[in-house]
């Protein structure tokens, strides 16, 4: 499911222009790609890509359990924000650059409201109400790492949430991504 998701962003960002180029899997953790102009080859911005796919929140859970009341979700979603950070300390360890992380779901059991959740520890009502739902770990700490993350269905790209990073790569990456 992995190569649906990659593939998926890579025509998106080709689509804007932009050239995406898969950095060759080594032994050190990387992100998937590094992001370049199509004109000058200049490196803009690394990107990681994370497939959520139908079961993925039920690795380890056996066939009749019952879950509690912990949404797995969150934990899941938390876990892969947290290894693309990894991912983007490697190569960007002093955030020279922008990072981006995209988030391909399969699953319908989740939406980009989720993610927010899984990184703030809160929730939006409808009329712009923020509700405490649960304690945010050591994500906290992370989220200075990513400039935004987007969100993909299987169709293409659904939603956009921006992290509290530096203003010039949020400027930068609104214009190469046209958001």
């Amino acid at each position: 499911m992995a190569k649906f998701g990659e593939t998926l962003v890579s025509d998106f960002l080709s689509q804007l222009g932009l050239k995406p180029i898969k950095i060759n899997e080594g032994d050190e953790q990387t992100p998937d790609f590094e992001v370049k102009n199509m004109i000058n080859d200049e490196l803009l911005f690394y990107l990681e890509e994370k497939t959520i796919d139908p079961d993925s929140f039920l690795e380890n859970v056996e066939p009749g359990i019952i879950i509690d009341g912990n949404d797995t979700s969150e934990n899941a979603l938390e876990k892969k924000f947290r290894k693309a950070v990894k991912q983007f300390k490697s190569v960007n360890e002093n955030h020279i650059k922008p990072n981006v992380l995209a988030f391909v779901n399969l699953n319908d059991m989740v939406n980009s409201h989720d993610l927010y959740i899984s990184l703030t520890g809160t929730g939006l009502t409808e009329n712009g109400k923020v509700i405490p739902f649960r304690r945010v770990g050591r994500v906290k700490d992370d989220i200075e790492h990513v400039d935004l993350c987007l969100w993909f269905g299987k169709e293409g790209l659904q939603n956009v949430l921006w992290m509290p990073s530096s203003e010039e790569h949020k400027e930068t990456l609104k214009q190469l991504l046209r958001l």
